[in-house]
């Protein structure tokens, strides 16, 4: 039997890796159990849909007296709605409840999803010890990382390594050690391991004991891992828990093991188990989480009409553009006529005007955010109309406060055109100048430029605190329209400042800046990713000093030639937070505000 003691195990970070059928599982309830036994929260990641059965005793006929939250699943209390993670989190904190998350009847797309927005939550607002178990740890922070997992990756390695300090244990179960990232890996306090024999697992076993241990009982650990018995494992905590390694056996659970295996060798596939009541938790939860999730289902649909409509404008936009205005030479020619938008091109477009009319009234109360996006589309779209049937512009005044919706008039009765006029209009000499209208990307990169326009910034800087990437086409269409409207000005040296018409088009429309060192490194660490906020910590701390590369990678648990970090370094230089003075690596002054 091992014996940890329960409020070091809950903020520790701890990998049980093991064959299929070898125990794994077990250990995992048995914990469990454990933590139910001695009152500590956990929350756990099922993508296997068994852990519900902490809530039933060993055969079923009982309830066991595990007051455990089950999200999602066939036996869930609460419906899993896979964008409502951050608010699950939050309810879980506050109650200060256990919970298990079920993800089996959910695509991997769900779990990454749910598990990526409870994450960046959890750290924020956890107030109390709590253990994370993650089962199908390579899910979310493989070795080979692909594009749409970055962001999952990112917040799980944040909490395995930072976790602590937030008062969070995080437990990473994997049948197989070379599948999970190996600096994510390598940052584990302890390690059970129930029986590998794949060179590549023995691999990463050993870079583990490079990082953590004395190599001494490495030969040991290996020869002892092919003679492993079902529920035997090796334990080792070269550090924590005062230091541990020795072959472990775990006692049996003691809960309902609902696994089509075990229940047809147990005799148990026809039992209907009887769980413990938790309707009090699922009173207090499941309203408040169901709520929330519509919300956020709504606001996509929004999002997702607003894509539709920038399609329409586009299509408008392209069909009527106009030839080159003729030359000289050319006066004495007839008048050139090019297509204008059909009945059902400008039908289709008020459809779509009438779809976001409604939601911006209903859901008025809900999602204030909305409402300034689904306006300002509201109202270009409506005088793209006005200038394609030939009428003056709409003048209205903005908005200083969101007072009482009230329901637009509906859109004028188009009188039918003439046959003629249907396939072609005049083309007139001469345009009228406007103030221009900024897309709420141009506008951000504004804001952003507005709220330090006393200091210094680069292009990759101010595509980065605005949400954007540097180098991308998306970034540049937007810095091209402002810098054509003169609203900012690039200078030789490259660097970007805001103009005095663009100070005057924003107005008070700014917001406000950094005010302290402190808020202004809060603000880079959060623009950028988590790996990237971690090394800017340390070259931080020994600030105006600085490290080698090395240092920076053993300090940050990377490896100092790997491409992570080599990523990661080059997107602070890029952005002018570290520069590079000889051989060390020293933070840059522009994470500095003088005297604050």
């Amino acid at each position: 039997m091992l014996a940890l003691p329960a409020e070091e195990t809950v903020e520790a970070a701890i990998g049980i890796i093991g064959k299929r059928g070898r125990g794994k599982s077990g250990a995992v309830k048995v914990l469990m159990e454990e933590l139910v036994k001695a009152k500590l929260p956990f929350v756990m990641f099922d993508p296997v849909g068994i852990a519900w059965g902490l809530r039933s005793s060993l055969d079923g006929s009982a309830p066991s007296g595990a007051h455990v939250l089950v999200v999602g699943g066939a036996h869930g209390d609460v419906r899993l709605e896979r964008r409502a993670g951050a608010e699950v989190a939050r309810a879980i904190v506050q109650a200060n409840i256990s919970a298990i998350i079920d993800f089996s009847e959910e695509p991997k797309s769900v779990y990454r999803e749910f598990v990526c927005d409870f994450s960046h939550e959890i750290f924020k607002v956890n107030d109390t010890s709590r253990l994370i178990i993650i089962e199908e740890a390579p899910e979310l922070v493989p070795q080979r990382l692909r594009p749409e997992m970055t962001q999952v990756f990112e917040a799980v390695e944040r909490l395995v390594s930072r976790g602590r300090n937030r008062g969070l244990g995080v437990v990473l179960v994997s049948q197989r050690a070379a599948t999970i990232n190996k600096d994510v890996l390598t940052q584990v306090d302890a390690l059970m391991v129930f029986g590998l024999t794949s060179p590549q697992d023995r691999k990463a076993l050993r870079e583990w004991v490079e990082a953590k241990a004395d190599e001494g009982h490495l030969h040991q650990f290996e020869e002892g891992l092919a003679s492993l018995n079902r529920q035997e494992a090796w334990f080792w905590a070269p550090e924590a828990f005062g230091g541990i390694f020795r072959k472990v056996r775990i006692r049996p659970f003691a809960t309902l093991h609902p696994d089509k295996t075990h229940l047809r060798r147990a005799g148990l596939l026809k039992v209907k188990p009887v769980t413990t009541d938790v309707t009090t938790i699922v009173a207090a939860l499941g309203t408040a989480v169901a709520k929330i999730s519509k919300e956020k289902t709504a606001v996509v649909d929004a999002k997702r009409l607003q894509a539709q409509v920038a399609k329409l404008d586009a299509e408008n936009a392209r069909l009527r553009a106009r030839p080159a205005a003729p030359t000289p030479s050319q006066a004495g020619m007839r008048r050139v006529e090019i297509p204008v938008v059909k009945d059902g091109q400008i039908q289709r477009v008020e459809r779509a005007i009438d779809r976001l009319e409604k939601l911006r009234v209903a859901f008025y109360n809900d999602l204030r955010i909305v409402l300034p996006t689904v306006e300002g589309e509201t109202k270009r779209l409506a005088e793209s109309l006005d200038k394609a049937r030939g009428r003056p512009p709409t003048l209205s005044t903005p908005r200083t406060h969101l007072g009482p919706m009230v329901p637009r008039p509906p859109l004028p009765t188009r009188p039918a055109p003439a046959p003629e006029a249907r396939a072609s209009v005049a083309l007139e000499s001469g345009t009228h100048d406007s103030a221009p209208s900024l897309r709420s990307g141009e506008r951000r990169m504004l804001q952003t430029l507005a709220q330090r326009h006393q200091l210094k910034m680069t292009r990759a800087q101010l595509g980065t605190l605005a949400g954007f990437t540097p180098s991308g086409g998306t970034f540049s269409t937007y810095f091209g329209t402002l810098k054509r409207h003169g609203l900012l000005e690039e200078n030789g040296n490259g660097t970007v400042r805001i103009s005095q018409a663009g100070l005057d088009f924003l107005g008070e429309d700014v917001p406000p800046a950094p005010a302290t060192t402190a808020e202004l490194q809060a603000m880079w660490k959060n623009m950028v990713r988590a790996g990237e906020a971690k090394m800017l910590d340390q070259l931080v701390a020994v600030y105006p000093d600085g490290l080698t590369r090395q240092d920076l990678g053993e300090r940050t648990g990377f490896t100092a030639t790997g491409g992570t970090f080599s990523t990661y370094l080059g997107t602070l230089r890029r952005n002018g937070l570290v520069e590079a003075d000889g051989e060390l690596l020293k933070a840059s002054e522009t994470l500095f505000i003088d005297g604050a």
